[in-house]
C-alpha cells in the first residue's frame, strides 16, 4: 500500500522544515528539488518531465525528474530524488535510464 501522495512543487514549498539541531540540519525539499533542477540547467538540459510526492504528513518527499541530454526522441535519462525531515534519510539521488523511487523512499535504478 503506497501511504504518500502526489504533489506539485507548490505545495512542496509549502512544507515547513524542522529547526536544526546541533548535530542535525534539514534541508528544506524544495531546496533539494532546486538544486537538481539548477544543475539540470547548468548543463543545458531540459526537463521533459517531473513528478514528486509527500509522504508521512510531508516528512519525507521523493521523486523524479526525466531529462534528455541527448536531445533524442528515443530515450531519456532520469534522476531519482528523495529527502526527510524526520531524521529517516538523508538527501539521497540516483540516475539512469529508468528510475523508480517509491514512497518508502527505497530506489531502484534499471
Amino acid at each position: 500500500m503506497c501511504e504518500g501522495k502526489f504533489v506539485g512543487r507548490d505545495e512542496i514549498a509549502l512544507v515547513p522544515t524542522p529547526t536544526a539541531t546541533a548535530s542535525w540540519k534539514p534541508v528544506p525539499h524544495s531546496e533539494v528539488i532546486d538544486a537538481v533542477t539548477d544543475v539540470v540547467k547548468a548543463h543545458n538540459w531540459q526537463i521533459l518531465d517531473e513528478q514528486y510526492g509527500l509522504a508521512r504528513d510531508g516528512q519525507r518527499m521523493f521523486g523524479f525528474m526525466r531529462i534528455n541530454k541527448t536531445h533524442s526522441p528515443e530515450w531519456s535519462r532520469c534522476i531519482g530524488i528523495r529527502n526527510s525531515h524526520d531524521q529517516s534519510i538523508a538527501v539521497g539521488l540516483a540516475a539512469g535510464l529508468c528510475v523508480k523511487v517509491c514512497s518508502n523512499l527505497v530506489r531502484r535504478i534499471q
